[in-house]
């Protein structure tokens, strides 16, 4: 939980923030904020033999931890001042160190071998004044001659008669770092001949390395995804895969008690900003703005117990002190091969328990899973491990609200927004015009027309297929409400449970939804069409539907069809036709009734509502039954609660007419 702060501190200034800076030199230099990550690497590096991989999703701090790495081995001591790293045993003896970015190499596999040559020249001659007089395209030759070279400059006695063979104690003198190792693979990942010819052409780069060991004190590499085939792995067949669990699973990313540590002044200056904005009320705390910072941006794990926060997102979300989308906005389209997001899986992603048994091992790039991608590039993030004989049970989930913008973003604007338009947000603004206006008017017959002919026209081949659970169509209206923007909240936890959808509305007030759904049975026999009668009980304005009460066995009293029994999670019938809207068939009325009085059942005893109660806002509760492919039911009712046990209590109709709060 979040702890406490004292927002009443004697001020200082505030440390500058190092957005858009992986330089550890600049940061310490700047008097930025640096989260302190020197005790993990002093454990990495002391270990003389083992070369280590690192996968983490993109802008997640990978380069900034190199960068450490590459200070502690050139002997900088005095940029470690007051670190971890500075409190433990290290001699501080310079190494040279060989630093390597494959994302800045042209990956033209025509290009790809000259071009590395290149940059390993470079990188020779302004890092350690060397000229290597080697081919244009022989990378192979271009490695081993700067290791030589930097072993026979830096060894301590010297070169001796052998050259670089000589053994010594001492000989292990040369790191070498590799940043974005599969950049090149990933650029040409759509095409399987162009990725071979890359992968040939590092294999052998590779092996150049493996075959100096004896003259390497320390290997870095990292990169987003893991590909088993990848040379890396098959070179150096030794080497050490840290990216899941272990000790070294928050090296990147912010946990909360350093992000509470080193963000201490700015979560009070972004507090009284955001107070300012009305964002939130004059009497919120350092505890609130945590909370809803989690929210946002919180939830990665790679072990399955520590969370981290994206340390992207977090950096930029101090600077402009407003919450956004930060992390996705600086990435690509998730509809590709690259990252993995298809048709075929783009609403599994919303199930709550989607469960993966891998060790996250691309098993060839021609092959790619689209579940592990997504895991590796930072759109999933590992729920919990469970291990069944030899394999690990990996639970997948979304990591925070960011990303489950992101998937929204990308769903609507791939099945709906044609091809050419400038501005999707805008597009989808004006698509879904209709039906945000009639679902903040709480028109609930509209919201079921609008709603139903969403459905009813939505690309079949992203609705997955009929055995899809209820998620479909929780995401559905997820990405409805969330492609026009509004503050839409999925999976509230509270005490007793986890609410659907929770939106605050532009007058500050809130709407807890809970969808139900059911599929119809098979060969249903047919019954004459019947209306949905207004003087229903179950209708909204008929007198006995006025007020829903507590009853002797303190959960609510609900007038209407018995509700026991139901299942909503039952998958659809791909077979159920659409029904005119306003004449709906007699399993089809029951079924829908059934289900809305089962989620007010539920928003009422779980106390869903319990967390947006306040003397300032008002709450209301909408019950969403879907049946079969499209027949829905939309019922508003607002939420009453008592003071005295700060509980929801009891719900009452909304009229469209006499509402008047939101427009």
């Amino acid at each position: 939980m979040p702890g406490n702060h004292d927002a009443n501190r004697k001020k200082r200034p505030l440390k500058r923030l190092p957005v858009n800076e992986s330089s550890f030199s600049e940061i310490i230099g700047s008097k930025s904020v640096y989260v302190d990550k020197t005790r993990m690497i002093h454990s990495l590096i002391t270990n003389l033999k083992t070369p280590y991989f690192l996968a983490r999703p993109r802008r997640f701090g990978k380069t900034l931890v190199l960068d450490t790495i590459q200070n502690v081995f050139e002997g900088r001591q005095e940029l470690f001042a007051g670190l971890d790293i500075s409190k433990l045993k290290y001699d501080w003896k310079p190494y040279p160190v060989i630093r390597l970015d494959l994302s800045s190499v042209n990956t033209d596999p025509d290009e790809f071998q000259e071009d590395l040559t290149t940059v390993i020249k470079t990188v020779a001659l302004r890092d350690h004044k060397i000229h290597l007089d080697v081919k244009a395209d022989s990378d192979v030759s271009a490695i081993r001659g700067l290791i030589e070279e930097l072993y026979c400059r830096y060894a301590d006695n010297g070169p001796s008669s052998g050259g670089a063979g000589r053994k010594s104690a001492d000989s292990r003198i040369v790191v070498i770092l590799i940043d974005e190792y599969d950049a090149p693979m990933l650029d040409n990942i759509d095409d399987y001949k162009k990725c071979e010819a890359i992968r040939q052409i590092l294999y052998k780069f590779y092996r150049a390395i493996k075959s100096e060991a004896k003259l390497l004190r320390h290997v870095f590499v990292t990169g987003i995804t893991k590909f088993k085939k990848m040379p890396l792995f098959s070179a150096l067949n030794n080497i050490k895969d840290i990216s899941l669990g272990g000790e070294y699973s928050t090296l990147c990313g912010f946990t909360q008690d350093e992000l509470t540590q080193c963000f201490d002044y700015h979560l009070n200056s972004s507090l009284k900003s955001l107070k300012r904005d009305r964002y939130f009320g004059p009497d919120s705390t350092v505890d609130t703005l945590m909370t809803e910072i989690m929210y946002w941006y919180d939830g990665y794990s790679f072990d399955g117990r520590t969370t981290v926060f994206n340390p992207y997102s977090i950096v930029s979300f101090f600077d402009a002190k407003e919450f956004d989308d930060y992390w996705y906005q600086s990435g690509d389209s998730l509809f590709n091969h690259n990252n993995g997001l298809s048709n075929k899986n783009c609403f599994d992603l919303f199930d709550t328990d989607l469960s993966f048994a891998s060790t996250f091992k691309v098993l060839d790039p021609g092959k790619m899973n689209d579940v592990s991608v997504l895991m590796q590039t930072g759109y999933l993030t590992i729920d919990r491990v469970r291990k069944s004989g030899g394999l690990r049970n990996y639970h997948l989930k979304i990591p925070n609200n960011e990303i489950r913008n992101a998937i929204a973003y990308e769903i609507m604007e791939h099945a709906i927004v044609p091809d050419g338009i400038n501005d999707p947000v805008k597009f989808l603004s004006v698509y879904f015009h209709d039906f945000i206006e009639a679902f903040l008017s709480m028109d609930g017959e509209k919201c079921e027309s609008l709603f139903s002919s969403f459905i009813a026209a939505f690309p079949s081949n992203l609705l997955g297929t009929p055995e899809a659970g209820e998620y479909v169509y929780h995401a559905l209206l997820y990405c409805q409400l969330k492609a026009c923007r509004l503050d839409v909240r999925c999976e509230n936890r509270t005490g007793k449970g986890i609410s659907d959808i929770v939106v605050r509305t532009p007058a500050g007030d809130w709407i807890v939804i809970e969808l139900k759904y059911t599929k119809p049975e098979r060969d249903l026999p047919e019954y004459p069409a019947v209306s949905a009668d207004p003087a229903d009980p179950m209708a909204p304005g008929s007198p006995d539907s006025n007020m829903v009460g507590i009853s002797s066995d303190g959960l609510p009293h609900i007038s209407g069809p018995d509700i026991q029994g139901t299942d909503a999670s039952v998958p659809p019938d791909d077979s159920s036709k659409p029904l005119v809207a306003g004449l709906l068939s007699e399993p089809a009325l029951k079924s829908l009734r059934r289900n809305v009085d089962f989620a007010f059942k539920q928003i009422v005893r779980n106390n869903y509502a319990l967390p947006f109660i306040s003397m300032r806002n008002k709450v209301f509760a909408v019950a969403v039954a879907v049946y079969g492919r499209n027949d829905v039911m939309f019922r508003f009712k607002e939420v009453a609660w008592s003071n005295e046990t700060h509980k929801a209590v009891a719900y009452k109709w909304i009229s469209v007419q006499s509402w008047t709060s939101v427009g």
